[in-house]
């Protein structure tokens, strides 16, 4: 075996190690979400729980025999909002690694080009007015929130786009402008929800929360959010690539724009439902990548996966905190997001400005 053979094997098998430990990590800070809350249920008992529907097997295993009460907690509540929150934490850390190698920009994320706006808009326009709900049924707040984060990034992108280039300023100006006219038709349309309950529910889902999380809503986004981001997985060498310039991309073999046109959408598709289930949760795109880009180096075909389960372990363990910060209340996940990358992104911001042109 070549030495460089060799080398390609050991990559794999560390990559295949990383990967591992940080699937037990996430399943770890599951469980440990699974207890936290105003009930409290015993660790042996959730597991417990989780073998009788799953497995059948608690008694076998002599585990101590829950509660009917408990039961349902873990499976009705806690369990469906697990489960949600890995999902919007993969997609929108697959959304910022995308965004990132897409504009080769360090603070591309689905929150601060607009993209979880644009689905924002989308979405509610599909709660106020009732698009799509005639023929999409459940599926049409997911259609329009994808439609509206998909139309953003396009447009976002060709406003940025200077030359060849998308200069980091001039895409963060465009990001701000859409968000800005997208947020005035959020308000406006909240102007004229009717009734209270309806206006009260889109004011709630859109501050980003995971609570009231039903199975319906888990079902629904699984797919939605699971096969683009698996889909994108694919992209990872041709990713790389884009990393060089859009030119020397085309002389390795990769058309740019096509590249660019699958793998936005892919990843749209991904926030958009997303944030149809949990509304705006802003910052995850953006922290969750450069965390794992520290932790496996900048190789998307190790990045792309590492950062899907890092930015579900990230969101599960957000969404204790927001449970339990403030007990018996529960703060919104969304802002516990903002308030820990708000600086975070400042923190960017004044370190990369020096470089910018407009």
């Amino acid at each position: 075996m070549s030495e460089l053979a060799e080398r390609h094997f050991r990559r794999i098998a560390s990559w295949k190690r990383t990967v591992a430990i940080l699937v037990v990590v996430l399943a770890f800070t599951s469980i440990a979400g699974l207890n936290v809350g105003f009930s409290q249920i015993p660790f042996q008992k959730i597991i417990a729980i989780l073998l009788q529907n799953v497995l059948n097997t608690s008694q076998a295993l002599n585990m101590p025999e829950p509660t009917a009460a408990e039961s349902a907690i873990l499976l009705q509540v806690r369990l469906p909002r697990i489960l949600a929150g890995i999902l919007v934490g993969a997609s929108l850390s697959v959304g910022g690694v995308v965004f990132q190698a897409v504009f080769r920009n360090p603070m591309a994320d689905p929150y601060v080009l607009g993209v979880s706006s644009g689905a924002a808009a989308g979405g509610v326009a599909a709660i106020a007015f009732g698009f799509g709900t005639a023929t999409l049924g459940v599926f049409a707040v997911p259609a329009m929130a994808f439609f509206g984060a998909s139309m953003t990034s396009m447009l976002v992108y060709r406003l940025a786009k200077i030359g060849g280039t998308t200069p980091a300023m001039t895409l963060l100006l465009s990001g701000i402008a859409i968000s800005i006219v997208l947020s005035s038709f959020v308000t406006l349309t909240l102007f004229f929800a009717n009734p209270y309950n309806q206006l009260q529910g889109i004011i709630f889902w859109l501050i980003g929360s995971l609570a009231s999380m039903s199975w319906t809503e888990v079902i629904v986004a699984t797919p939605l959010i699971l096969i683009p981001a698996l889909l994108i997985n694919f992209f990872g060498r041709d990713l790389n690539v884009m990393l060089l310039g859009e030119e020397e991309a085309g002389h390795l073999g990769v058309e740019p724009e096509s590249l660019k046109k699958i793998v936005i959408l892919l990843a749209s598709l991904a926030v958009a439902s997303a944030v149809a289930i949990s509304g705006i949760i802003g910052f995850v795109g953006l922290i969750v990548p450069h965390i794992v880009r520290l932790l496996v180096g900048p190789d998307h075909r190790i990045l792309i996966p590492a950062s899907i389960i890092g930015g579900a372990t990230y969101m599960v363990a957000f969404d204790a905190v927001s449970r339990v910060i403030y007990p018996p209340l529960e703060f919104p996940v969304g802002v516990i997001t903002a308030l820990a990358g708000g600086p975070f992104f400042l923190y960017l911001l004044r370190r990369k400005k020096g470089s910018y042109r407009i």
